[in-house]
Parts: C-alpha cells; structure tokens; sequence
C-alpha cells in the first residue's frame, strides 16, 4: 500500500510465483523514492526469505515505524491511485483462486 504494488511483481502468476519463491523484491521503482528508510526497513523484515530472522507477528507489532508512525502527512495521488487499482486486480485473483463469488 506504500508503494502502489504488491512486492513481489511479474507478467503472470507464474513469474510472480517464482519472485516469492526467491524472496526477490526490490525498493528501485521511482514509488518508493518517498517512502521513509523506516518503512523500508519494517517490510524489508516482514518479507525476510529466512523464517528464522523474519519478523514474528509480536516482533512486527512493536517495530519502531507501527509503533510511532510515519512523519509524513502529505499522500502522493499518484500512488494512492495504484495502490486501489492493485488491489482491485489483487480482490479479483483471489476469488479467481479461491473459486468465491
């Protein structure tokens, strides 16, 4: 939701299947030029390929960023309107798989 995508991106479910499979996500799209380090940092910990380092849902709870926020209080319209169009197309690909109505 900060960026405007999911964090791991492909042409088809197979090229993103293969992204998760590899934990290869990157921060280099002109989207995240705004989104603070601690941000960054929060998702990179959330998304860490080792489930021996990746955050835990207490470890996640009190990391700085979800404990004392963002400082930033302007929202890019830009990105705001990627990340309702991505989650469109996310709502519709879970129904798809999950066979719901």
């Amino acid at each position: 939701m900060l960026s405007g995508y999911p964090p791991f991106n492909g042409n088809d479910e197979n090229d993103i299947m293969k992204a998760v499979e590899k934990g290869a996500f990157t921060f280099d799209s002109f989207e995240w030029e705004n989104v603070s380090f601690e941000a960054k940092s929060f998702i990179k910990r959330l998304l860490d390929y080792s489930p021996d380092s990746r955050y835990s849902a207490e470890q996640a709870l009190n990391d700085p960023w979800i404990k004392y926020g963002s400082t930033k209080t302007e929202v890019d319209r830009k990105v705001s309107t990627n990340v309702f169009a991505n989650l469109k197309k996310f709502r519709v690909l879970i129904i798809l798989n999950l066979g719901c109505k």
